[in-house]
């Protein structure tokens, strides 16, 4: 219920919470207990294949979040290695492969600042193998269809 303006309202209590303190010093902000140290990054570039159809380079992007930083070519020239130095190590680094050739599968590994992308051959469906489906189904239904027709032949041999 609200308070009648006439009635006298008691007077503040200094050990009330809402007592007004005294001013306290400006806080400060607080600075990092230590500086990051700057981080390398190596990208180390692998295949697992028969060495067939594998292309001469491949593009990898350099990310700090989801900013691009900075693309290279890995190829024989460089023994499909490339390394960054004195990175920010506040960053939030990472490697992408970029433009995977087709029949590859990608994976990532990450150990002491290398980056090892391994690229594997991955089996490629051709079809071939899916042809004799069709060809076996229409067959089995061709031979149920004519044992049918030999039972009701029997069948009806037997009535007469």
């Amino acid at each position: 219920t609200p308070q009648d303006p006439q009635t006298p309202q008691e007077p503040l209590n200094p050990a009330d919470p809402i007592y007004p303190q005294e001013p306290t010093e400006p806080i400060k902000p607080q600075e990092p207990d230590e500086q990051v140290e700057p981080v390398n990054l190596t990208v180390i570039k692998k295949w697992d294949d028969n060495g067939k159809d594998r292309p001469n380079f491949a593009k990898v992007t350099l990310y700090d979040g989801d900013t691009a930083v900075e693309s290279v070519r890995l190829g024989d020239w460089n023994n499909w290695s490339y390394s960054w130095k004195g990175l920010k190590g506040s960053g939030n680094w990472q490697i992408v492969e970029e433009d995977i050739p087709k029949g590859y599968v990608p994976s990532y590994t990450y150990v002491d600042g290398v980056v090892t992308v391994v690229n594997t051959a991955a089996l490629i469906q051709t079809g071939q193998l899916s042809w004799p489906i069709p060809v076996m189904g229409g067959m089995g239904l061709v031979l149920m269809l004519y044992g049918f027709a030999v039972i009701l032949k029997k069948g009806k041999n037997e009535d007469v």
